[in-house]
């Protein structure tokens, strides 16, 4: 496989660079689509889910719905 070089500004693409911002936005990215699914939850409480650890206040159901929108944003980029 060739090494991919942008051709407008010159830069060398760093996978590790991209990978690391990519994890970085995972929390955002969760909480706006549980927003867009009308559960009111916030970017804190959603980031202690990710990080494992159960949030007061909510439904199992609705505690599940950020774990399966992070799960399928961490696999849709392994196709």
């Amino acid at each position: 496989m060739t090494a991919a070089k942008d051709t407008v500004w010159g830069m060398i693409p760093n996978r590790a660079m991209a990978k690391q911002l990519a994890v970085r936005d995972i929390p955002s990215l969760v909480y706006d689509a549980v927003n867009l699914e009308g559960l009111a939850m916030t970017l804190p409480e959603v980031q202690t889910l990710l990080a494992g650890i159960t949030v007061g206040g909510h439904k199992v159901s609705d505690q599940n719905m950020p774990l399966n929108q992070a799960v399928f944003l961490c696999d849709s980029g392994n196709d």
